[in-house]
């Protein structure tokens, strides 16, 4: 058998042995920065805010935000909200979706569809929302 020999400057890395977990994990993390998800925890403090929905609420990357959620839903939409997080923590709802009033970094109010899952479950226990801006009617 014939045997090649590389150039000096020629280095072969060995491949990626990673499990698929870890590659999974990279795969989910890079796709959640692309989609605007804000995660809870069960009390409605706001545990992460994905970049694009930092980006879809105006706020700039270094601005500090009000830690509850509660505190950027309008009013006519609290009682909504609490009572589906409060079905999720105390009877396990699964899902639930909201037409709401959210304040902006901006301080203007915003219409954003709402998708809402729950993951108290899962390790770390959250609550998973998804945002969508309704720009018509």
């Amino acid at each position: 058998m014939e045997q090649t020999l590389l150039p000096d400057d020629v280095t072969i890395t060995p491949a990626r042995t990673e499990t698929p977990d870890a590659s999974w994990k990279r795969f989910q993390e890079a796709s959640e920065a692309l989609q605007p998800l804000i995660e809870l925890d069960a009390d409605g403090t706001i545990r992460r805010l994905s970049p694009a929905a930092r980006r879809l609420l105006d706020y700039r990357s270094d601005e500090a935000l009000q830690p509850s959620f509660f505190s950027h839903v309008h009013a006519r939409n609290q009682y909504q909200v609490m009572r589906d997080l409060a079905d999720m923590v105390c009877y396990g709802k699964k899902q639930a979706s909201w037409l709401l009033l959210l304040r902006t970094g901006t301080k203007r109010w915003r219409w954003f569809k709402v998708s809402v899952r729950n993951q108290l479950q899962a390790t770390p226990p959250s609550i998973l929302l998804t945002l969508q801006e309704v720009r018509e009617w």
